[in-house]
């Protein structure tokens, strides 16, 4: 709700909390299957060989690296110290 950025919101996200750090988050579609898992710093769940990196401090965001999805998250995701807001509509 802080966010006074200039990418408009096209989903949003349903808890109060921010993500906390060595977690995993689950997208899912509408019928319940899961879309896509990112697992970050020490997650016990992540897709492929390691977890991308963690958010250690506030601030700071976990971004597609390419704008695709290899199922790898140490490679698909980086760590931004400056965090760049995007939507479905943003080019990568």
């Amino acid at each position: 709700d802080d966010y006074t950025g200039e990418v408009a919101a096209d989903t949003t996200y349903t808890t109060a909390s921010s993500v906390a750090a060595n977690n995993t988050v689950i997208l899912y579609d509408a019928d319940g299957e899961i879309v896509d898992l990112l697992g970050f710093g020490a997650a016990g769940e992540f897709e492929g060989a390691a977890a991308a990196p963690n958010l250690e401090n506030d601030g700071k965001s976990i971004s597609r690296a390419a704008g695709e999805d290899t199922d790898e998250n140490n490679l698909d995701f980086t760590l931004q110290d400056t965090p760049d807001p995007q939507n479905s509509e943003s080019s990568f």
